[in-house]
């Protein structure tokens, strides 16, 4: 169980992180109305792409040790948009999310 969290919390991190990101680089017509102010994409990015990544290093190092935490990272920064980047941006394309 002291896996779990801190690899759902970074794997959420990663897909909020880039779901957030992807909105802030689309140009101001194709955004949603939400997303139009900069500071808004921004704080959105902050706060669902960041900060559960610190939560989740935190938690990771706590309960299962530095290494693990150092994995977390590896697989948050390398393997997951290593994996993952191509399939979610011709997903968000062909969707028009």
């Amino acid at each position: 169980m002291e896996y779990l969290l801190p690899t759902v919390l970074a794997l959420v991190s990663y897909l909020l992180g880039v779901y957030f990101a992807h909105q802030g680089l689309r140009s101001v017509i194709d955004r949603p109305l939400a997303y139009r102010n900069e500071n808004v994409t921004l704080a959105l990015t902050v706060i669902f792409g960041w900060v559960p990544l610190f939560v989740a290093l935190y938690l990771g190092y706590k309960g299962s040790g530095w290494l693990f935490a150092l994995g977390l990272l590896v697989v948050r920064f390398v393997l997951l948009p290593t994996l993952l980047n191509d399939p979610i941006k011709k997903f968000m394309d062909k969707k028009g999310i």
